[in-house]
């Protein structure tokens, strides 16, 4: 698979991802992770899989009082 297939894949699932994210739907996030995915958060550090990852969104949307997601970064 080339590189730039690989991108657009990849955006076509984020898409997927920051609607559910907006509207609240944390679950549907937090599952689309793979139980060994790596997930880096600039200026926070780097998560390892799904428990790490599920931990930081969870504390994140508890103690945040309104999120949107709007960009993503490759």
């Amino acid at each position: 698979m080339n590189k730039e297939l690989i991108i657009e894949d990849f955006k076509k699932h984020s898409s997927g991802w920051i609607k559910n994210f907006n509207k609240g739907n944390l679950e549907y996030c937090i599952n689309a992770y793979l139980d060994d995915a790596s997930m880096v958060v600039k200026d926070v550090g780097e998560f390892k899989g799904k428990k790490e990852i599920t931990e930081f969104w969870t504390q994140l949307t508890k103690t945040a009082n309104y999120l949107e997601y709007s960009n993503i970064n490759i």
